[in-house]
């Protein structure tokens, strides 16, 4: 598949995929610069080999999706990425994930859609990096989650 230049979407939803899932595609994705619609909703993308909690995978996904420049949509629903839900995802009073986060939604002007409901955000210490993030892009135009979608209209409103 990293070679393969008809790829334009992968859609692997309610598949279980893992941190180790996580971290293929990720090397899918430096390699592949035709995939434009990336769908993991609904795995268990923060869940460790050991079924322990981690934020590895997501954070490699993440840098992945920063530096490429074909990827329009990406949906992470549903995969519990908020840093309550992983313990040691704090760092520095932020989450790993809300800053690899808000580091894609910064930087990557590809990226339109964002999908991040159902992952406990709205209770997360880093949502404020991706918050923030928000008053920087001027290409995502579609972002699915009900606290961070009235955010992401006030901000438009106020620019």
């Amino acid at each position: 598949m990293q070679r393969n230049a008809a790829l334009r979407s992968l859609r692997v939803a309610s598949n279980r995929v893992r941190a180790d899932g996580a971290h293929l595609i990720a090397e899918l994705l430096q390699a592949n610069g035709t995939l434009s619609d990336l769908d993991l909703a609904n795995n268990q993308l923060s869940t460790g080999e050991q079924g322990g909690r981690t934020c590895d995978g997501v954070v490699a996904l993440c840098k992945s999706v920063y530096s490429n420049e074909s990827v329009t949509s990406l949906n992470l629903a549903s995969n519990a990425l908020a840093s309550e839900n992983i313990a040691t995802a704090k760092s520095a009073g932020k989450s790993k994930v809300g800053r690899a986060l808000s580091r894609v939604v910064t930087s990557n002007r590809s990226l339109t859609n964002l999908d991040v409901q159902h992952n406990g955000f709205e209770k997360d210490v880093g949502v404020q990096a991706l918050l923030d993030s928000f008053r920087r892009n001027d290409t995502l135009t579609m972002l699915n989650d009900k606290r961070l979608d009235i955010v992401k209209v006030q901000i438009w409103d106020l620019t």
